[in-house]
Formats: C-alpha cells, structure tokens, sequence
C-alpha cells in the first residue's frame, strides 16, 4: 500500500489517502503531519480503486474522489 502526500482540510486535520488496488482506499489522519498518524481505516471497498483525491466543496461537503 502507498501513502500520498498529506491533505489539510478546514478543521486543520491533515489525512492520506492510501489506495490498495486489490482491497480498496484506505484513510489516515494526524493533527500535525510529521505524526503520529491513526491506524488506516478502509473507507472505500472494491478491486482497482486508484488514483484517490478528497474533494472540498464550496458548501463544506467532502468528497472522496477516485479513478
């Protein structure tokens, strides 16, 4: 599993999005980027999920995108 550059989002959380192309993608978080980061958490299941991206929206949704 790789691990992307870390995201901050508004609430000052900064996530990775890690995606496993035989199991899904997997999120990690950290108040501060040099860590300690949470345990992986697998938020999107399925084979060939890549290329992850979270989306913010002008509305303050969130969005996980994904090729």
């Amino acid at each position: 599993m790789g691990f992307g550059l870390p995201l901050c989002d508004t609430t000052r959380t900064n996530f990775t999005s890690n995606p496993d192309p035989d199991f899904g993608i997997y999120l990690t978080k950290a108040t501060n980027p040099a860590g300690p980061w949470s345990a992986p958490v697998l938020v999107e299941a399925g084979k060939g999920l890549i290329d992850p991206c979270p989306l913010w929206d002008d509305d303050g949704q969130t969005y996980l995108v994904h090729g």
